[in-house]
């Protein structure tokens, strides 16, 4: 009786450890995916206009996921090389 319950005990330990390293990266691929699309067509004015704002992501979620934010990936919306082409100065977490 006591093999069996050190051996669940075991296992329960190995699946919630299992659950911690893998299933954030799995829910964020699923949860984060990025769709292929043609460039959006923007105008000139509303390019000027984009130069001149400051941009702010008041909601970011990058703390959820074991993500690298210095890597762009194909999943996920945010990271650096994201925000540096977008010229958004400041993402809250």
């Amino acid at each position: 009786m006591k093999k069996i319950i050190i051996v669940l005990a075991l296992l329960v330990i190995l699946l919630l450890t299992s659950g911690r390293i893998f299933l954030p990266s799995w829910l964020d691929k699923q949860m984060n995916p990025v769709s292929d699309h043609l460039p959006f067509v923007v105008s000139d004015k509303a390019r000027d206009l984009h130069k001149t704002l400051l941009i702010g992501d008041w909601h970011s979620d990058s703390a959820l996921w074991n993500r690298n934010l210095s890597k762009t990936y194909d999943y996920g919306h945010e990271d650096i090389p994201r925000y540096i082409f977008m010229a958004i100065i400041i993402g809250l977490t």
